[in-house]
């Protein structure tokens, strides 16, 4: 396996860094470190330090800034192991991260196309906090198209802790200018290549962190970067595989999580309604046509197929015609006091109290994880069992 680890301006970190990766306690794994043009000491430290270090460590600094998915995929040439994970600098990983994960992807079977474990969560400061339940914790099982609906309602692998297969991993590169959604394309793209495994163990920790890279995009950039990403998606080898692969019992079912998981997305906007026709139009070239399969009928309640879906939605989304893609016309107002359960604010999933998600980060991590989990888990199907569009819950069959 190989370690990448991202560096830009990385010097308030640095030394917690190398202490954390000097405490691994993983075998014989290949290091790559990549300094993104960094304006600080970040190289000068990282040559002194590979050049004293025992290990197997290439050192490398792009000519520019490329931004973290950018950093990786220009320079996963170097890898040459068969399975490659990521290491960033500012979050904390335990002493098992990484041998938990190489460990797991050694016994894989050649299906397997990536390997994770949860991630808890810390505040700038590097304390233990508590993290979200996660919706993998919710989902009835890892089947690819189970994951891919889950990815697409709400990021649910956590790329901190996953490893990929690099040959694979290589093959579903996503456009890389923007930090908008390059991540969550990977692995839905990756869903339609083989299976995941989740390693139901906290073994690092993401750190809260204002000035990183994803904090650095507004919310109009983040759904449009998402709107554009999720049509590469549907139009992808991988999504075509994953599709013919359902069972023709099964399709209706997807169509409906599919349908579910784009509103929890994006809301209830025109956009939303654009991405969902033209996912629909891919399932019925995939499926041959709709009829024969008896989803012509669900296919209509999502707002029908090819032109007749799209019909007026391109003029509404048009500046000239005064529409706007985010324009909302059918979601209640957020009720007091609350916060929503999905990814868009403005998602019409059910309101969890806020009091509760305030004293889940105070003291969340204080408890067992098993305990933690078992009980998130009782007490979110709980509060989201009548509602199809909650972003911490998700069946599709």
């Amino acid at each position: 396996m190989t370690v990448f680890v991202g560096l830009y301006n990385a010097i308030p970190y640095f030394d917690h860094l190398l202490s954390q990766i000097e405490s691994q306690t993983a075998g014989a794994v290949r290091w790559l470190f990549v300094d993104n043009a960094s304006s600080d000491d970040t190289w000068s430290r990282l040559t002194e330090w590979s050049t004293a270090a025992d290990r197997d460590i290439t050192i490398v600094r792009n000519g520019f800034n490329l931004g973290a998915t950018g950093s990786i995929f220009v320079n996963l040439d170097l890898v040459t192991t068969e399975w490659v994970t990521f290491i960033h600098q500012d979050d904390i990983y335990l002493p098992n991260h990484l041998r938990i994960l190489d460990e797991t992807a050694a016994a894989a079977a050649e299906d397997v196309v990536g390997v994770f474990s949860d991630m808890a969560r810390a505040d700038h400061e590097g304390r233990a906090i508590g993290s979200f339940p996660p919706l993998i914790w919710m989902l009835p099982d890892l089947d690819p198209p189970t994951v891919f609906l889950a990815l697409l309602r709400n990021h649910c692998i956590p790329w901190s802790a996953l490893a990929v297969r690099t040959q694979v991993f290589r093959e579903t590169e996503a456009p890389w200018h923007s930090t908008a959604f390059p991540d969550t394309e990977i692995t839905m793209r990756l869903a339609g290549r083989g299976r995941f495994i989740h390693v139901e163990r906290e073994t690092m920790r993401y750190r809260d962190n204002m000035a990183s890279e994803s904090r650095s995009i507004d919310d109009r950039e983040r759904k449009f970067g998402a709107t554009v990403s999720l049509f590469r998606v549907f139009n992808s080898a991988e999504f075509a595989s994953l599709a013919r692969a359902i069972s023709p019992t099964d399709r209706a079912s997807f169509v409906t999580g599919l349908s579910n998981s784009i509103t929890v997305r994006l809301g209830e906007t025109d956009r939303a309604a654009l991405v969902r026709a033209g996912a629909l139009e891919r399932l019925e070239q995939l499926w041959d046509n709709f009829e024969s399969t008896g989803l012509a009928e669900l296919a209509g309640i999502y707002g029908g197929l090819g032109a007749t879906a799209t019909s007026g939605l391109l003029d509404r989304m048009s500046a000239a015609a005064g529409g706007d893609p985010d324009r909302s016309t059918s979601i209640a107002p957020l009720p007091e006091g609350g916060m929503v359960t999905a990814t868009d604010p403005a998602s019409p999933a059910r309101a969890i109290p806020s009091f509760l998600m305030t004293a889940y980060e105070r003291i969340g991590h204080l408890v067992p994880y098993g305990i933690r989990r078992a009980a998130a888990r009782i007490v979110i199907r709980l509060i989201t069992r009548d509602n199809p569009l909650s972003a911490w819950r998700f069946e599709w069959r």
